[in-house]
């Protein structure tokens, strides 16, 4: 099996690899510091970046137990489902997600609520009639408003979204 060489050259380095099927990590060791750094930042930045943008987007973690706008609890925090709701609003494939929850029978009505809401910022189409549809569920969630725990109808909380709330962080 043949070897990995490395020839370094000032100021820059050169890889000259022989066997492509060698794990090239061996060559990485004549690299100068700088270079190292450089393709070690770019490596990290591709490695993060593409798998999240291959998803698909999951609703899941919008199935909270309650459902929270804006800074809420003891320690004034954005829920995790309304960060997943933000991250969620990023990508261009949100709205038909969001809309996909509203008619999906398995997803809460926690759920649905958090995508009325997502569906409202972001200026959809599709927000009036998912509007009609929560406002005909009928039975209660658990809301979190500031650090107050409380039952709410759906179609309350359906109505606070549509009058009150929803903007970004409250």
């Amino acid at each position: 099996m043949k070897a990995v060489k490395a020839v370094v050259w000032e100021p820059a380095a050169t890889l000259c690899i022989e066997d492509p099927f060698r794990l090239p990590h061996q060559a990485i060791h004549g690299l100068a510091p700088a270079m190292k750094t450089t393709l070690s930042a770019a490596l990290i930045c591709l490695l993060l970046s593409t798998p999240a943008m291959s998803r698909p987007l999951d609703p899941a973690p919008l199935d909270a137990s309650q459902f929270n706008l804006g800074l809420v609890g003891f320690a004034g925090e954005i829920s995790p489902a309304e960060r997943h709701l933000e991250a969620m609003l990023r990508r261009p494939e949100a709205n038909a997600v969001l809309l996909s929850v509203i008619d999906d029978p398995r997803r809460s009505p926690v759920a649905k609520l958090y995508a009325l809401c997502g569906l409202k910022r972001m200026g959809s189409g599709g927000y009036e009639a998912a509007l009609v549809k929560l406002r005909g569920f009928e039975g209660q969630v658990s809301v979190m408003l500031g650090d107050q725990m409380f039952q709410e109808d759906i179609r309350e909380a359906a109505d606070r979204i549509e009058n009150l709330e929803c903007s970004e962080g409250g």
